[in-house]
């Protein structure tokens, strides 16, 4: 379950990183030179809510599972 924590975190950070390196790209050289960093943005962006949304299917099912290991 940790590694599933880890593995958001780490999305999140380099979707933060790319985003900030897009928006800075577009700046200094113009949208139609940076759209392909768009794209890759896009996309990291994607992992990370595939990966937040994978976190929280686990945890709701591993919360659905405790109470019927204890009968």
């Amino acid at each position: 379950m940790k590694i599933h924590i880890i593995l958001e975190k780490f999305w999140f950070v380099i979707a933060i990183l790319t985003t900030l390196l897009t928006i800075y790209l577009i700046f200094k050289d113009g949208l139609t030179a940076a759209k392909y960093y768009l794209l890759i943005t896009g996309l990291v962006w994607g992992m990370y809510l595939i990966r937040r949304g994978i976190r929280k299917r686990l945890d709701k099912f591993e919360n659905e599972q405790k109470p019927d290991s204890k009968k």
